[in-house]
């Protein structure tokens, strides 16, 4: 039988002007962790999230991951 070693799920997120990206950070931290259909899997969910500030912010291009 064929089985699911683990499962990965990219997002890319661009913030817009003046959003707080400390706070979208740990919105996805959040969806990530109390996700049911994750929750209910027998395998790993691992989130690897991209977070943009819009153009002319100063944070771009941070990446994280986080398992679920």
């Amino acid at each position: 039988a064929v089985r699911f070693a683990d499962i990965v799920v990219r997002a890319t997120v661009t913030a817009a002007p003046g959003s707080n990206i400390e706070l979208l950070r740990r919105a996805i931290d959040k969806t990530a962790s109390h996700c049911l259909v994750s929750s209910s899997l027998a395998v790993p969910v691992r989130v690897e999230a991209e977070v943009h500030a819009a153009a002319g912010e100063t944070t771009t291009g941070e990446r994280y991951k986080r398992t679920a």
